[in-house]
């Protein structure tokens, strides 16, 4: 089933909407918040190698990487669990090595990400007091995430076409022609999170957690085309765009229940 992106945003927001409305109306919600969140975002980007490809021995497409990372959440909490709507991106990393006796050598890295709405379910252990005023609980949650992939123009701008000639030999040389381009417009995935929260008076004022958002779809595809002079390699690979995430989130909140 294919979804328009432009209904895909009506019907998120949409839900947000519900979700706030349902909120204001129960009066068992504890609070209504708005959660801006920071951290560092790691990927480890092992293509899949299952398409048609011929290359060279030296050719490595693995890829790991760190970049900084912000999402922004509307949270509907209770005092035991909470639902949570989270607005963030999901990354993926393409690298390209190959290595040409001649002394020619080429690394090309590249990285980019879909936008991501991940509802979350999470669940609250009773806190632990370390003072009148400070305590720390533990949570866990478990969601989904759907995604929104740039449409194909976005990955006409990545195309690369390069050469590099040998500085031992300059009847050596290495092309290279890179095209990406997106396999599905809609990404999915599961995700799964545990952290701390972190209380003064019995009011949160901050959460520290870890995030590990799976992708379940193939999302982009890169294709390679390249020569050792005048030997031709080629090949495709694919990514699903799993992460791993550290993030400190503050609570501001639209409504609290006293």
């Amino acid at each position: 089933m294919k979804l328009d992106r432009s209904k895909l945003f009506c019907k998120s927001n949409i839900f947000i909407c519900v979700l706030i409305y349902v909120g204001v109306r129960d009066g068992n919600a504890q609070s209504i918040i708005l959660r801006p969140g920071l951290g560092e975002r790691y990927i480890y980007s092992k293509p899949d190698y299952t398409l048609p490809n011929n290359f060279d021995p030296s050719f490595n497409g693995n890829y790991n990487l760190h970049r900084p990372t912000a999402n922004i959440a509307l949270e509907l909490l209770y005092p035991r669990h909470s639902f949570e709507l989270v607005f963030t991106s999901q990354m993926y990393g393409s690298k390209f090595y190959s290595f040409y006796e001649p002394g020619v050598k080429f690394l090309y890295l590249t990285d980019g990400g879909v936008l991501q709405f991940q509802t979350f379910y999470n669940k609250f252990s009773p806190n632990k007091n370390y003072s009148k005023k400070y305590s720390l609980g533990v949570f866990a949650g478990a969601g989904i995430g759907i995604g929104i992939n740039p449409p194909a123009s976005y990955y006409d701008s990545l195309y690369i076409k390069k050469r590099i000639y040998s500085l031992l030999d300059p009847d050596e040389y290495l092309d290279f022609l890179y095209t990406p381009k997106s396999v599905a417009k809609i990404s999915y995935s599961v995700a799964f999170k545990i952290g701390f929260v972190i209380k003064k008076n019995n009011i949160e004022r901050a959460r520290v957690h870890a995030v590990y958002n799976l992708g379940l779809n193939k999302i982009i595809q890169d294709d390679v085309l390249y020569y050792h002079t005048n030997t031709k390699y080629w090949g495709s690979y694919t990514f699903k765009g799993s992460q791993f995430s550290f993030l400190v989130s503050m609570p501001i909140y639209l409504k609290r229940k006293k």
